[in-house]
């Protein structure tokens, strides 16, 4: 695109004094030379143009333009004018000449410009005899650019340094204010030697809720004029806009690849649980070295020779699942929510440029968050509680050391962290285009601008003005609007100056701002910021002009026009707006719902929930719903912002016609869509309004009344455990689906035995039956406790090679999901009466063929059983209520773009509340922490984990048994005794895992059923974000178990033992209690026996045991001790039908076998019979 000039009115008006002359087609050529480079230099000399024009000769012409030059009494006359007359000085500090100024010295007979080109004095030294010769014309066209972009030049060729004037006049700083670029070296002047001392909050991430980030981009740049004057070859505004939605386009991708990711496993370079800290190291020009990363025992370096280590950062964050992001330490969790800020602020373009001045003619852009959005500013905020304080610092030469780290206030961290993150998203998703603009270059791919050329040297003070108005709202002071209503007129306009960090602070009258001397210094930079309220509220210019003195008044449906279109603008802008407190929450008519029962919601017992509520639209007003004739009447005439039933009301004819269109045809809503509706209490952010008969149903829906237990229990309930098997029963009696989601160690699955017992009290397990559907590690824990707290229910385990359904079918059929996969056409032919399914997560995953096989299973009653969080597994509750209540969620794609997305990447809490309260009636998720749960529970909870030995195991423990009962049937005495120690030895480091007895360097877990089971726990401990210790008696063993968790789950894993020093055994208990990446440790029995303090464990598990009660009880006071807050779980791990479970239970129902072990340990074994010895080892079947 060609050159253009006189692209402001005072360039084209400079112009104006060639527009009648022609010269046989001088100006066009001249023209032609202005553009082709042909000049090759022209400054103002002593009030004179002196510039070079290469002509057809080998030596450039040589061009001296003057004009007139102003008098002293000009010169007077022309500084009062406009040091009278804020509001000129406001424009010109902005580079921009006001037209009002030019007529008002017109009118006292001084010319700013020439009338015709005979005012000026112009020679060319070439052989041309017209005036102006066509070099003469370039430097004419090129002059009025650098007017454009300069206009006081134009008082610098008339021979007066206005600048200079108006600072002798007493505005200080004049020049400064018109030219000052922010540089990396004032930057650097707030930082600090000592590292700021805050505590990061890591509660507050979960407040953190990037979902109230408008979309911006149009808005934010509605602020900067077109045609900005630094760029020369098109609209820069256009080319802004167009980049920057591309660039969104391609972060919205980047989010949604976040959420549907979220199941993959981290890059395994460095897994992410282990980092402890993570430190981001600048040099003193702000540019990235280094990203060093931190674990307990290395540190991982990214240097950005040949790939950006912001790059690398990003992309190791992104590989994150979610579900995982919540088990890793603050300083990840926090980088993480830094770079999804990051991301949606560029999707919704909520973004600006910020130009830096680096060293001598090198300029930067930075791309920041928009902080005059006060969405951001709330989210910056918060996460300046949140992040390290030490992530981000700045290597600064010192005077003793070559560097030294400085670092930022909270608040500048965050900062300058999104900027990182910003800028480098946006340099990697920028698409150049053939033939790039430089000045686009050094917006999006991060090139240096080099000023010191004559094509750029004004394009950064030309950059900085253009963008400037993007930074008012980071003053100290700012001006201020303030409305009331009036007595004449409708509303009244009054300005005002603040101080934004002294809220308390009384604004100051304008009027007293321009007077009071105290206000001298800064009175330029405010009259700045005035000028640019000016070009979108151009009638504040009478305010300025008279200094404060008069006040605006404003009618009715101007008002509007103020209300809706300017005063947004004015916020975005950063200028506080103080509005009557009756405009402070403007209301607009909505679509809503009025919400009754129907006919058989009301029925006492009822079985869908198509059948419980009926709806019809209406409009609401504020918190008032209306019928559409009411709606109708009542607007009927109006327009603009009236006063309806007491409350100011946006009636806009265009909103209210899209409405009323939409009561004539008003979408279908499901049943499911109501109920929800009616749970969350609103409807697409507008209120609902509920009768009577409608709340009648949800508190039937949601009340869960007293009902008697079960004769037959075994059991006495907790409190909490009465009112899970009260709200299990419940909503089975409607024939509603449950998901119960307690916390590991509430005891779910009592719950629901209490609840199948109930069942089969009231005669519905008679025609169908209860299939429960588990784990395979589950199996005998759910068949003891089933014998244990049930006896009256009959059981089958359906597993195994032979397995095959009895006739008749039991109460319950006890089976598991791999079963189910092979035999589910089977089983789907039965009709049970429910089915439960233990570790529902195991069906989170819709496509797979276990999931499908589950959901094809017949009953009236579904219940699911699932420990897992809901914030952080939102698709995998889906699935679950799939199977619970069949379709209430949608479809899984209406439920990821309606919850799933929106709470999982967004952290939209009123998408959180409003799915928790739509999934009320559903889901019952009781805490350990819960104040209600932790007065009914125990200080230690101790539960026996029944395992089942794999066929592996089992071979080798019978092959044992025979082998040494053989040889102790044989002998007497010390020997005998020895024998039979051996032998327990031996059959428990088969019970632990084979590895450990065949003495081999690695344990696979499927080959023992103990170390399946103890990965089950684990995965439940860790999604739980708990730590926890495991006491083993064998070395061995720790090592093994210390080698597979290390591998499975990538986190660090401490194993104290006898072998370990005094300061090992310290360290590692420091880690253990402080770091958050440190979530296990293994002891071995005697060394974690006594001594130790390790409260930050909740659960505690005992892989193998002693058959010492108090040696055991002495390892678990490990965890528990005075001073903790936590309730621990103490799990028993223990093999199905071998001697651990025999003894178990020997000491367990003999007192006196009890007293004997806490004396003599294991000794008391050896002094059985050898026909009790073979009764105690045998393999059950």
């Amino acid at each position: 695109m060609a050159v253009q000039f006189g692209n402001t009115w005072w360039g084209k008006q400079w112009l104006n004094a060639f527009s009648n002359i022609d010269f046989s087609n001088r100006l066009p050529r001249g023209r032609s030379y202005a553009r082709n480079g042909s000049v090759k230099s022209m400054e103002i000399d002593k009030q004179i143009i002196a510039a070079k024009v290469q002509g057809s000769q080998r030596t450039p012409y040589k061009i001296k333009i003057s004009v007139k030059q102003f008098s002293a009494a000009d010169k007077k006359t022309i500084l009062e004018a406009i040091t009278r007359n804020p509001a000129f000085l406001a424009k010109l500090l902005s580079r921009e000449l006001p037209n009002e100024l030019k007529d008002e010295l017109s009118r006292r007979h001084i010319d700013l410009f020439p009338r015709s080109w005979r005012d000026m004095d112009a020679t060319c030294s070439c052989p041309d005899w017209a005036v102006p010769c066509k070099h003469i014309a370039a430097i004419i066209y090129l002059f009025a650019n650098e007017i454009d972009k300069n206009p006081f030049v134009l008082f610098t060729l008339h021979g007066m340094n206005l600048l200079a004037e108006i600072e002798t006049a007493g505005f200080k700083g004049a020049q400064k204010a018109v030219a000052s670029v922010p540089s990396v070296s004032t930057l650097l002047e707030t930082l600090q030697s000592e590292i700021p001392a805050t505590i990061p909050d890591k509660s507050l991430l979960d407040k953190l809720d990037f979902s109230h980030i408008p979309d911006s981009r149009q808005e934010l740049l509605s602020l900067l004029s077109p045609n900005p004057l630094f760029f020369n070859e098109g609209d820069f505004k256009k080319i802004l806009d167009k980049k920057l939605k591309a660039i969104g386009q391609e972060a919205a991708r980047a989010l949604i690849h976040l959420e549907t990711e979220s199941d993959e496993k981290a890059t395994p370079e460095i897994y992410p649980e282990a980092v402890t800290h993570i430190h981001i190291q600048l040099d003193d020009e702000l540019r990235l070295p280094e990203i060093r990363l931190l674990t307990l025992q290395q540190s991982y370096i990214w240097k950005g020779r040949r790939e950006n280590p912001v790059h690398k950062l990003a992309q190791w964050l992104q590989a994150i699942p979610l579900s995982q992001l919540y088990q890793c330490g603050i300083a990840v969790r926090s980088l993480a929510a830094l770079q999804r800020f990051s991301l949606i602020l560029l999707r919704q373009g909520a973004i600006i440029p910020h130009l830096l001045h680096i060293e001598k003619d090198s300029y930067l852009v930075h791309w920041q968050p928009a902080m005059l959005k006060e969405e951001v500013r709330n989210l910056a905020d918060l996460l300046a509680q949140v992040v390290p304080p030490d992530v981000l610092t700045v290597q600064v030469p010192g005077k003793k050391e070559p560097l030294t780290p400085h670092y930022f206030s909270p608040q500048e961290q965050v900062m300058q962290l999104l900027s990182l993150f910003l800028t480098h998203f946006i340099q990697q998703y920028y698409i150049s285009e053939r033939g790039e603009h430089p000045l686009t270059n050094v917006f999006f791919k991060g090139e240096t601008l080099d000023a010191s050329g004559k094509d750029y040297s004004q394009a950064p003070q030309l950059i900085y003005l253009w963008l400037k108005r993007f930074y008012i709202s980071r003053k100290e002071i700012v001006p201020l609007l303030q409305i009331k209503e009036g007595n004449t007129s409708d509303f009244i306009i009054e300005l005002y100056i603040t101080h934004s960090k002294q809220a308390l602070q009384e604004p100051v009258p304008l009027q007293t701002f321009f007077s009071d001397t105290t206000y001298q210094d800064n009175r330029l930079d405010v009259l700045q910021d005035l000028s640019v309220l000016t070009e979108y509220f151009p009638r504040l210019n009478n305010l300025i002009a008279s200094q404060g003195v008069q006040v605006l008044e404003v009618q009715g449906q101007e008002f509007v026009d103020i209300f809706v279109r300017i005063l947004p603008m004015m916020r975005l802008l950063g200028i506080a707006v103080l509005l009557p407190k009756s405009l402070q929450k403007l209301i607009r008519p909505s679509l809503s719902l009025a919400i009754d029962a129907s006919e058989k919601g009301v029925e006492k017992h009822f079985l869908s929930m198509d059948e419980l509520l009926s709806y019809k639209w209406q409009v609401a007003i504020g918190n008032e719903q209306v019928s559409a004739e009411e709606f109708m009447k009542l607007v009927k005439g109006l327009s603009g912002i009236v006063k309806i039933r007491d409350q100011y009301v946006m009636v806009d004819p265009n909103e209210v016609r899209q409405l009323i269109d939409k009561l004539k045809n008003p979408p279908e809503l499901k049943s499911q869509e109501v109920l929800q509706a009616a749970l969350a209490e609103e409807y697409a952010g507008s209120k609902i309004r509920l009768s009577g008969k409608a709340q009648a149903v949800l508190k039937s829906l949601l009340e869960v009344k007293k009902v008697a237990l079960p004769t037959g229990l075994q059991a006495n309930l907790r409190p909490y455990q009465q009112r899970g098997f009260e709200w299990l029963y419940k909503n089975s009696s409607i024939g509603f689906g449950s998901i119960i989601a307690d916390d590991m160690g509430l005891g779910k699955t009592l719950q629901v035995i209490t609840t199948l017992l109930k069942f089969k009290e009231e005669g519905l397990l008679v025609k169908k039956k209860a299939l429960v559907v588990v784990p395979t590690t589950l199996l005998t824990n759910w068949q003891k406790e089933v014998s244990r707290f049930a006896a009256g229910l009959t059981l089958h385990i359906y597993h195994g090679p032979n397995r095959k359904l009895p006739e008749p079918l039991p109460d319950v059929v006890l089976t598991t999901y791999g079963v189910i996969r092979s035999d589910g056409e089977k089983l789907s032919k039965l009709k049970w009466y429910t089915t439960v399914i233990d570790e529902a997560q195991n069906i989170k995953n819709p496509a797979t063929a276990q999931t499908k096989a589950v959901k094809k299973l017949k009953s009236d009653v579904q219940i699911a059983m699932s420990g897992t969080p809901v914030e952080n597994r939102m698709s995998e509750y889906w699935s679950i209520m799939d199977f619970t209540n069949k379709g209430y969620l949608g479809s899984l794609k209406f439920f990821q773009s309606t919850y799933a997305y929106p709470i999982e990447v967004e952290q939209d809490q009123q998408k959180l509340d409003l799915f928790r309260k739509a999934a009320a009636p559903f889901i019952l998720r009781r805490l350990k922490s819960d104040r209600s749960i932790i007065s009914d529970l125990p200080d230690k909870v101790e539960k026996d984990e029944f395992c089942t030995l794999t066929q592996e195991q089992a071979a080798l423990y019978q092959n044992v048994v025979e082998d040494i009962m053989k040889q102790i049937e044989e002998k007497e005495g010390i020997e005998r005794s020895g024998l039979v120690f051996k032998l327990i030895m031996a059959l428990k480091q088969i019970c632990n895992h084979p590895a450990q007895f065949l003495k081999r360097e690695f344990a696979q877990p499927e080959l023992s059923g103990k170390t399946s089971r103890l990965l089950d726990l684990l995965d439940e401990i860790y999604t739980a974000g708990e730590k926890v210790l495991i006491f083993t008696q064998f070395q061995q063993m720790g090592e093994l178990l210390q080698k597979l968790i290390a591998h499975k789950y990538h986190t660090e894993v401490l194993f104290l033992h006898g072998g370990c020093s005094r300061k090992q055994r310290d360290t590692m208990v420091d880690q253990f209690q402080n770091e958050t990446a440190v979530k296990t440790m293994i002891l071995s029995l005697k060394a974690g026996g006594t001594g130790l303090n390790l409260t930050a464990a909740s659960q505690v598990i005992h892989y193998d045991l002693w058959w010492n009660p108090a040696v055991e009880a002495q390892a678990t006071d490990r965890a528990f001790r005075i001073g903790q807050k936590k309730n621990v779980l103490v799990h028993r791990l223990l093999t199905q039908a071998t001697f651990e479970e025999k003894i178990n239970n020997m000491l367990k129902e003999k007192r006196e076998l009890a007293n004997m072990a806490v004396a003599q340990g294991e000794q008391w074994v050896g002094e059985l019979s050898n026909k009790d010895l073979r009764q105690v080892f045998r393999l059950e079947k």
